[in-house]
């Protein structure tokens, strides 16, 4: 990126770029080695002699997984696992009220039909990005300078991830006397990043195996148990900030002083140019973990009767365990 090897453009302003050229072959050998597969070349906008101009931009997107898979309901779930279950001489799990329950969603809380995708997440997430810059000069100097804010939201709800981005770009070329020139490009990012305790690709892996006959809320709106064979906690939870959450700031500061004297002097178009490349990172960030409860629901042995629904104290709600996201586990005393 203006001719500093390895500097990353993955997070540069897209309205601070000039042009992109793509060498191959012979037209890379210049660069060595590095270049066997090929070069990519980014160059940056630049100031132009004349009035200052003032531009903006600024785009809202959208954006969703291409595909999810569709995963059962309860009542395949259970029509499946018996079947199996029939097919190898075994004893069926789900009686034939249970399963029915499951179909008709006459008890919701005893025997749920839960999709964890659809509950846990939104159909689209909101990502925006807003620019705006200023540019101009005279003979003695000219400049560019931009300013960019991006904000991206994560897919799922009441979530714990997103991300933020302030930049700064500055290019500055100066005329000093009548064979110097000077310039300093300065690029200046600020990254924030939020993160739940959960990684992304533990997230998903749990949502896929998590089984549909357990509820996502309990009528009070409290997070049952999911009771899976590992795991003792609830995707509706684990997606949110109760269970606690990473922030990281990365502060980016990129620098290129460059210098060129012409000698015309000593013949025609000769000149000496250089420039030094000065790259610096600091991040600092903090990791946060909350207890948080989860909770078992306790039959009253009433539901067949056909009275469920306008009195929820026909099932109570009992806390089954306290659950620290470092592993510890505190049992209610």
């Amino acid at each position: 990126m203006d001719g500093i090897a390895d500097r990353s453009f993955s997070r540069l302003n897209a309205e601070d770029i000039e042009s992109i050229s793509i060498l191959k072959d012979a037209s890379a050998a210049i660069y060595g080695a590095r270049a066997a597969n090929g070069v990519i070349l980014v160059t940056t906008k630049r100031g132009k002699e004349g009035k200052t101009t003032l531009s903006y931009s600024g785009r809202v997107g959208f954006s969703q997984p291409a595909r999810v898979l569709e995963m059962l309901n309860s009542y395949q779930y259970m029509t499946y696992i018996n079947e199996y279950q029939t097919g190898h001489g075994l004893e069926t799990t789900f009686k034939e009220n249970q399963i029915n329950w499951a179909q008709n969603g006459e008890n919701p809380y005893q025997y749920p039909s839960t999709n964890w995708w659809d509950t846990v997440s939104k159909n689209w997430a909101t990502q925006t990005e807003h620019s705006v810059s200023a540019n101009g000069g005279n003979d003695k100097i000219s400049f560019y300078t931009s300013a960019q804010y991006m904000w991206q939201d994560a897919i799922y709800k009441k979530a714990a991830q997103d991300y933020g981005q302030y930049q700064l770009t500055s290019n500055i070329d100066a005329k000093v006397g009548k064979y110097i020139k000077i310039g300093l490009d300065t690029q200046g990012r600020q990254e924030k990043r939020t993160r739940g305790v959960f990684g992304t690709n533990y997230l998903f892996d749990f949502l896929m195996k998590c089984k549909p006959i357990y509820g996502a809320y309990s009528p009070d709106g409290q997070y049952p148990l999911v009771g899976m064979e590992y795991a003792s906690t609830n995707p509706a939870v684990m997606v949110t900030k109760d269970p606690g959450e990473t922030k990281y700031t990365y502060n980016y500061l990129n620098l290129k002083p460059t210098l060129r004297v012409d000698m015309d002097f000593i013949t025609k178009g000769l000149y000496f140019e250089g420039y030094a490349a000065m790259d610096f990172m600091f991040r600092n960030g903090k990791t946060i973990n909350h207890p948080y409860d989860v909770y078992e629901y306790a039959s009253s042995g009433q539901e067949q009767a056909g009275i469920w629904g306008g009195d929820m104290r026909i099932g109570v709600i009992k806390p089954v365990q306290s659950v620290l996201t470092n592993g510890l586990t505190i049992l209610p005393v």
